[in-house]
């Protein structure tokens, strides 16, 4: 099979090449300003499928959906979301959970004063601040966790200066699992979804902040579901969720529990960073290291699914 592998910056450290040496794989790297031209000369040296890992936001230097368009718009075999599933904004999320029954954190979007002055009427604390529609816990601070009204207007007043709103949610307190999802090539409407991972917090840490996730990452600790009847839970919620926002290729779904047992989906990440190093694994990796098909089995996966994706053109 000849894979050729996508990616956004020459600094990229995402590598899958190691899992599937028996195959001819190529690494192009992908720039903003000449996506459609790349990958129009690409198309024409015949790969069999295009392991896409660009997954830069629009507001980024880096490429991300053009990589997605380009792709779909010249009908070749790629993996990952198409472009409508690419990046849901966190609303779009919070109306697929009610659409769907799934529980989520009660939220408030705010871009003003007397919004945030709303929340803090009506919302129970402690609350989080989020970027209103941002992934990789950028602008999530230890801060974000607030716990009082002055908290929350400082933390509110930082967000909706740099990105002109916020999302404000009830803070769950309690656990957080991942849990991947990936495409079934067979059965669209029915996603596989392997087994969560938990994480365990290091001393006086309640979340994964910015900090905690790309700088202090070796604080963290992941661990498989340890109660196969709450994974059951959890993997079919994820699966739901999945499904509702017609999902393709492959997404991580964020959950919190609480002591009384009780889950929220917090999110869920299309395209989520995997192929990491092996000091500096990622959420998904870690999923998979737990699981008999590894990532070979995922990569299979995915390539089914970008295959048979193609032959529905």
């Amino acid at each position: 099979m000849k894979l050729c592998l996508l990616c956004a910056a020459e600094w990229q450290e995402q590598d899958p090449s190691h899992f599937f040496q028996e195959w001819d794989a190529q690494t192009h790297w992908i720039y903003k300003a000449t996506v459609f031209e790349q990958i129009r000369a690409l198309a024409e040296k015949q790969f069999d499928v295009f392991i896409n890992l660009c997954d830069a936001c629009v507001d980024e230097d880096e490429a991300g959906i053009q990589v997605v368009e380009a792709l779909e718009q010249l009908r070749l075999p790629f993996t990952g979301a198409r472009s409508d599933f690419y990046d849901p904004s966190r609303a779009m999320m919070k109306c697929a959970c009610q659409q769907a029954g799934i529980p989520s954190p009660p939220f408030l979007f705010v871009s003003t004063e007397s919004q945030v002055e709303h929340a803090a009427e009506r919302m129970c604390f402690p609350l989080i601040v989020k970027h209103p529609n941002g992934h990789s816990s950028v602008g999530l601070l230890k801060e974000s966790r607030v716990e009082n009204v002055s908290q929350l207007r400082t933390q509110a007043h930082r967000i909706i200066a740099e990105y002109g709103g916020a999302l404000i949610e009830e803070f769950i307190d309690g656990r957080e699992f991942d849990v991947l999802v990936v495409e079934n090539a067979d059965a669209p409407t029915e996603p596989f979804a392997y087994p969560p991972v938990e994480f365990l917090f290091p001393p006086n840490e309640s979340f994964k902040h910015y900090d905690l996730k790309w700088v202090n990452y070796d604080s963290l600790k992941c661990v498989p579901c340890d109660d196969p009847a709450l994974a059951a839970r959890l993997q079919a919620m994820a699966k739901k969720m999945f499904v509702v926002l017609n999902g393709s290729g492959y997404g991580r779904c964020d959950f919190r529990v609480n002591a009384h047992g009780d889950v929220y989906l917090l999110e869920i990440n299309p395209n989520c960073g995997i192929f990491y190093p092996p000091d500096e694994l990622g959420s998904a990796d870690y999923i998979l290291l737990q699981h008999p098909e590894g990532h070979r089995g995922f990569i299979e996966r995915i390539i089914r699914a970008a295959q048979s994706r193609q032959a529905s053109f």
